[in-house]
């Protein structure tokens, strides 16, 4: 969904597939975490992007890459709680 200057939302249709890469460990502030590191492929009819995420053995997403706009790129994201 975006977000227009009137405040109103639309959708844009994509269809994506998801993908292990395989295990990596990432460091966030100097801490270092072992995680699954998944891809999300996505397409539509005027986009392509792929988002990616670091996910620890329980299910907490520890650092994510996400496509956020064309004019904006990607948003990195990296949780801090130990």
């Amino acid at each position: 969904y975006y977000l227009t200057g009137d405040d109103q939302s639309y959708g844009v249709p994509v269809t994506c597939q998801l993908s292990r890469i395989g295990r990596e460990t990432v460091k966030i502030a100097g801490l270092s975490y072992a995680t699954t590191h998944v891809r999300e492929a996505c397409t539509g009819a005027k986009m392509q992007f792929t988002n990616d995420y670091w996910i620890q053995p329980r299910g907490q997403i520890r650092k994510s890459r996400q496509w956020i706009s064309k004019d904006v790129g990607y948003l990195e994201l990296e949780d801090l709680r130990r």
